[in-house]
């Protein structure tokens, strides 16, 4: 059986050795445990023939950047899920993806971005969201609350640099030509 760890760790122990398996890597082992879902069976496909095609054409399956982006996506996806969290740090990020904090932040500085700045621009992309879902209904306050924003100013300031208006110059044109942007 071959997995391939896209987040978290796989730990395998004995009395006398233990090895960890991180993201980005390829996993073969002796089971009779079957896949869970689809997506992780058409994962495992997708490693395999990976694998095999270095193999047979001299390529190497396992080179650093294919860890790094292992690592990207599987933090990526880790925030995803938990963007409304007020406990998400780089380092709880970096302890559920499997690597130590300090690789994690240089393979998202590989990607031009860092960390908090993915947050941050999914967050504000999630407020924006929020703001044309409810319209005038809309209460600055409690979407910066929402997402995760230390108060209304540090939203706004953010909101204002990714946008070039305020949440509220928004809503205005919002209102006005019901399509702002």
């Amino acid at each position: 059986m071959a997995d391939l760890v896209t987040a978290g760790k796989i730990l395998f122990a004995s009395r006398r050795a233990s090895h960890v398996v991180t993201p980005g890597r390829i996993c073969i082992r002796d089971t009779k445990a079957s896949w869970d879902s689809a997506s992780a069976q058409a994962l495992a496909a997708d490693a395999c023939t990976a694998l095999f095609s270095g193999m047979l054409f001299g390529r190497h399956a396992s080179a650093p950047q294919d860890h790094s982006d292992a690592a990207v996506t599987a933090a990526r996806n880790f925030i995803e899920k938990n963007l409304g969290s007020a406990h998400l740090s780089p380092a709880m990020i970096a302890q559920n993806v499997g690597v130590p904090l300090r690789t994690l932040q240089r393979s998202f500085s590989d990607s031009d971005d860092t960390i908090m700045a993915f947050i941050r621009r999914r967050r504000l992309q999630n407020a924006h969201a929020d703001l044309r879902r409810l319209g005038g209904t809309a209460r600055i306050s409690e979407i910066a609350a929402r997402w995760q924003f230390a108060d209304a100013s540090h939203f706004i300031r953010h909101f204002k640099a990714l946008y070039g208006s305020t949440p509220a110059s928004y809503l205005r044109n919002l209102d006005g030509r019901g399509t702002p942007e």
